[in-house]
């Protein structure tokens, strides 16, 4: 061994190590940009009445409007009272990104939850709930 290739020996492995690092680098960037973007999901973007809201008399109707067209297939948007009652009367309706359904008369003061299973456009089932009171009562948690 000469003196001359004792120092050389480290310079190219630290030569294999960049090139190897650069490979990874330039994989890295080309599964980045060649990646679809997600497809997202429909978010609540509004309702009528709105969430932890407290009314002075009670709404004929519930409309939730979404952040996409959606669709019920078998799901559902309906509301029942603090003991579980069912007051929604009827089936819910979905014109574009609007889900309602009609209340039944003659609602009393307290809490009402509102809860939803709707379909996304990009297929995925989105759930949720959320609460409002009629009249001084408390509000309850939507679980």
């Amino acid at each position: 061994m000469t003196a001359l290739s004792a120092p050389a020996r480290p310079w190219k492995a630290r030569k294999r190590v960049f090139a190897v690092l650069a490979l990874l680098g330039a994989w890295a960037v080309l599964a980045i940009s060649g990646a679809t973007p997600a497809l997202a999901h429909a978010t609540v973007v509004g309702s009528d009445p709105a969430e932890s809201s407290r009314l002075q008399s009670p709404p004929s109707k519930v409309t939730m409007t979404f952040s996409e067209d959606v669709s019920l297939g078998a799901g559902y948007l309906k509301v029942v009272d603090s003991k579980s009652n069912i007051v929604s009367n009827g089936d819910a309706k979905v014109q574009g990104r609007n889900v309602t359904v009609p209340l039944k008369s003659g609602l009393g003061d307290g809490s009402y939850i509102v809860s939803y299973r709707i379909t996304s456009a990009d297929s995925h089932p989105i759930g949720g709930a959320y609460a409002f009171v009629v009249g001084d009562g408390p509000l309850v948690a939507a679980t």
